[in-house]
């Protein structure tokens, strides 16, 4: 049986060690999205655009869930488990709460970007350079870090929240037809790829970004 078209081997190669050959496996806190013309099973991307270079970079999002706590407000600090090291500058993250209200102005399944922090905090904002947002609440109940992508079914999975790339600068990055999910900002082992409907050419000056359950990872058989 072969892999579903959206996984590598790299992956489905992890995936079975760690199911059924008593392997380890640990996901990562950030993984990463780019974009290119095409890519296969083995991970091989062609056309991505030079990272780097005319304001291309992948983006990094959060993959895992982890408590947040909020004290002392107004504050612009949110505690939260590895902090900076886990969540580094410019991760989009988003925010959940059980039981209770997340901490004000807080909103849920939306992207807000780190823009600082410390060794177990982070701060947030609305934009990747954007001013640091002021917690006024404290919140209540189970309030977490969330992944970008929500809860998998039949198969498949789709980002929770819009995910934005740096805006196109100095020459077009062309048409992309491909999104790839990978674990690390440069290089790196491609995990997922899929094709985006109704690719267009990406110009000099546009900011392509996905809106939330815009970008489906599967189905998986």
């Amino acid at each position: 049986m072969a892999s579903a078209p959206s996984m590598t081997t790299y992956l489905s190669d992890l995936s079975l060690q760690h199911m059924l050959g008593g392997g380890a496996f640990t996901p990562p806190a950030t993984l990463f999205l780019g974009l290119a013309t095409s890519c296969n099973a083995a991970g091989v991307v062609t056309g991505e655009p030079t990272i780097g270079q005319h304001g291309y970079a992948r983006v990094q999002f959060s993959n895992v869930v982890e408590a947040i706590t909020v004290t002392g407000s107004p504050t612009t600090s949110i505690s939260v488990a590895g902090g900076t090291t886990t969540f580094p500058v410019g991760t989009i993250v988003a925010f959940a709460t059980s039981g209770g209200t997340l901490p004000a102005p807080l909103v849920p399944a939306t992207p807000y970007f780190v823009v600082g922090g410390s060794s177990s905090t982070i701060q947030v904002a609305m934009t990747p350079a954007g001013t640091a947002i002021t917690i006024t609440t404290n919140g209540s109940g189970t309030n977490n870090l969330v992944p970008a992508f929500g809860t998998a079914a039949s198969g498949q999975i789709q980002n929770l929240i819009a995910l934005t790339f740096p805006q196109d600068t100095g020459v077009d990055w062309g048409a992309m037809n491909i999104f790839i999910i990978v674990d690390a900002a440069t290089a790196g082992n491609v995990w997922l790829y899929n094709a985006i409907a109704g690719a267009t050419n990406i110009g000099v000056n546009q900011t392509p970004y996905f809106p939330a359950t815009a970008l489906t990872v599967g189905p998986m058989y």
